[in-house]
């Protein structure tokens, strides 16, 4: 898979609209802030050294392990251009104790996207509905950080990578207050050791009211697959793993 041929194609087409079609004086910037909950489970494997391990976690699993978490995803907009910001940080332990060992495990674990998008196709039709096609380019930066604790031994690994991405949304508002917003990307610098995809199907709520017309609510499913082989030997490491369930989200408009 050739990812950097697919970024410079969009490039070609989405630069030129940067340079010369955004008017910055029009119109006021316009901000959405959305924390949400990302129900998570995961599926796949992880290698560290000669270590193997494969991984089937349900969210009630995970949920026992959480310490914290946090998501956030954000948007500004001026005209036609945007910028975007999502990021996903938690922070799970677990441990095990027997009559020789005491095993204390805990990992950091982050995603955070951030780039540029730009609205090339927008159409306004009868009775309120509408629809907008908005590619963007940006970045996926993962951190998977643990620690291992053996009785009086400390064992750490950090990781940490970023993928290019190159991704659209369409939004698709079929009444006045509902909405349904798609998303997919797909990122990495090749295709068999780094490389990554992402989708998103949300439905959205807008409140009718004049006073709560900034609130927004939605709901939906999202999957992230992840993959990430680097270095050999005692400093190998690979990340195949599939990030996948149901959000719950609310969006701040202003």
């Amino acid at each position: 898979m050739k990812f950097a041929s697919k970024v410079t194609k969009l490039l070609s087409v989405l630069l030129p609209a940067f340079c010369c079609g955004v008017s910055f004086a029009s119109n006021p910037w316009t901000f959405e802030i959305a924390p949400y909950i990302w129900g998570v489970n995961m599926n796949g494997s992880v290698g560290v050294g000669p270590a193997r391990a494969h991984v089937d976690q349900s969210i009630g699993n995970l949920l026992k392990q959480l310490n914290f978490a946090a998501m956030l995803y954000a948007t500004a907009h001026k005209d036609d251009f945007g910028l975007y910001f999502n990021g996903i940080y938690s922070v799970t332990s677990d441990s095990l104790s027997t009559t020789d060992f005491n095993v204390k495990e805990k990992n950091r674990f982050g995603i955070y996207g951030a780039g540029l998008s730009y609205i090339v196709f927008q159409r306004d039709f009868l009775y309120q509905r509408k629809i907008a096609l908005e590619p963007y380019l940006g970045a996926r930066y993962t951190v998977n950080n643990t620690t291992v604790n053996v009785n009086q031994f400390s064992f750490k690994k950090d990781v940490n990578w970023t993928d290019p991405v190159v991704g659209f949304r369409l939004n698709y508002h079929f009444t006045r207050s509902w909405l349904a917003l798609l998303t997919g990307d797909i990122g990495g610098i090749n295709g068999s050791t780094h490389y990554s995809y992402s989708a998103s199907a949300l439905i959205g709520y807008q409140a009718s009211s004049p006073s709560l017309s900034f609130l927004s609510t939605y709901l939906g499913y999202h999957i992230l697959d992840q993959h990430y082989q680097t270095g050999n030997g005692a400093n190998f490491y690979n990340w195949n793993m599939k990030l996948f369930g149901p959000v719950l989200g609310v969006m701040f408009t202003f």
